[in-house]
């Protein structure tokens, strides 16, 4: 009886530990525009969901368009980034 559970428990736990990682976030592209009197950290905020951390787009997007100093982006700049859905 106990060899039959343990057998089963051990099943179900494969199937749900080997579940877990063939699952991939789906990607999306997103265009982040910077509004008047905003920052690209509230930008991207209000564009992607919590799936994303907002500091590693932050830096991704920075990084992609050789942005060194967050200040010096205007208002209407308009970034494409691919984040998670």
């Amino acid at each position: 009886m106990w060899k039959a559970i343990a057998i089963i428990s051990l099943v179900l736990f494969a199937g749900i530990y080997s579940s877990s990682f063939g699952k991939q976030d789906e990607m999306v592209t997103k265009e982040i525009v910077v509004q008047p009197g905003g920052t690209l950290y509230e930008a991207v905020a209000e564009n992607v969901s919590n799936k994303n951390n907002i500091n590693e787009v932050i830096h991704d997007i920075k990084a992609q368009y050789g942005i060194t100093d967050s200040a010096t982006i205007q208002p209407y700049t308009t970034f494409v980034v691919t984040v998670k859905k």
